[in-house]
């Protein structure tokens, strides 16, 4: 197999990029759509079937003249032993990116960066968007969670070695780019070698005006909202927090559900592709992340649209909230130091609305 691509083109390969599955994705897009004004083709290496994804996944609205090519790879569903997946699907990575043309220039990340990186021909980067993109494999369940992940790892630790060992190889030979200082500080720990920052390229005034187009909520049905329900995310603090607010509207957004499920005060809601519709349900976004957060590009864009953000001091989360120590949580596992700020905030928006009567 030879693939023929054109001179002067950035080929991009995860397997997640083209689908709405983060910000790492959308950070990607904003990259890639730069280079492209700067005179460089696009071509996207996407995986033919992603049945390691969930079913409220959408694909991402990808600009229609970038050339898409796919690849497929097996037992992407055994997505608890992603490890034993890479080392089953390496042969098929590697004999693909060594067969590119070594004049273009390689952009990945994520799981299956390593193999595709180590043998590409060419120039490449490697963009580290969160803590997996360290390598790091930190437990954050607890009970029964805690035992199945580390039965898992048992089973994974030869196959996560091996991946580990391919990523200190892609990280020597690529520019490694990160979307944070604090990632950039411990690849740099890692990797002893400089590390190029390149912080989320966001329109605000673009997400400004989309949200200024979306029909409002009235204020009675506005509430306490996060994005993401899992633990590393913090759902749990997030469902503790609520039930010391009674009287207050709760809203999470998950890529569980596809329509609203309510729960109490929490009202379960489907993943969105268009932030700008979760920011309108919002009167105060909570961050309350356990995992180190590469950025945390939710927290700009709420503050953007004058939504207050309080947030866990973890990772690039306090980057992105410029170090306000009075929105920071440091103890986040104590609910309540939650309680105590969302307490204040909630306060000085009453006061607020008060004082323009």
């Amino acid at each position: 197999m030879n693939e023929k691509i054109p001179k002067k083109t950035i080929i991009i390969f995860s397997d997640c990029f083209g689908y709405n599955v983060g910000g790492a994705e959308w950070y990607l897009l904003e990259i890639l759509k730069e280079r492209e004004r700067e005179g460089y083709r696009i071509c996207v290496v996407s995986l033919e079937r992603l049945e390691h994804l969930p079913s409220s996944i959408r694909k991402m609205s990808l600009p229609p003249h970038w050339e898409v090519k796919t690849i497929r790879l097996r037992m992407l569903y055994l997505r608890w032993f992603l490890p034993f997946v890479y080392c089953l699907n390496k042969k098929n990575l590697t004999s693909y990116f060594k067969n590119l043309d070594s004049k273009c220039i390689l952009y990945s990340y994520g799981r299956f960066a390593p193999a595709a990186i180590n043998v590409f021909g060419g120039d490449t980067y490697y963009f580290i968007n969160d803590e997996y993109g360290l390598g790091w494999n930190k437990i954050y369940e607890t009970g029964w969670k805690f035992s199945k992940k580390a039965v898992r790892d048992i089973f994974n630790f030869c196959w996560q070695k091996l991946w580990y060992r391919d990523l200190m190889k892609c990280m020597k030979k690529s520019q490694v780019i990160a979307l944070s200082r604090f990632l950039a500080k411990e690849a740099e720990k890692i990797n002893n070698k400089k590390t190029k920052i390149i912080y989320p390229k966001i329109d605000l005034h673009k997400l400004q005006q989309r949200f200024q187009n979306i029909d409002s909520i009235s204020e009675k049905d506005r509430g306490i909202v996060m994005v993401g329900d899992n633990r590393l995310k913090g759902s749990d603090i997030f469902r503790k927090i609520a039930r010391h607010f009674p009287e207050e509207k709760f809203f999470i957004f998950g890529k569980q559900h596809v329509k609203p499920l309510n729960q109490g005060n929490i009202t379960m809601m489907p993943w969105q592709s268009e932030c700008a519709h979760v920011y309108k349900y919002a009167e105060l976004l909570l961050v309350p992340s356990r995992w180190y957060e590469g950025f945390g590009m939710v927290t700009v864009e709420a503050r953007s649209l004058g939504i207050p953000v309080i947030a866990s001091n973890r990772g690039g989360i306090p980057e992105a909230m410029n170090y306000e120590r009075e929105f920071l949580v440091d103890d986040l596992e104590n609910i309540s130091c939650w309680v105590e700020k969302i307490k204040s905030v909630l306060s000085q928006k009453e006061n607020n609305a008060d004082n323009t009567l």
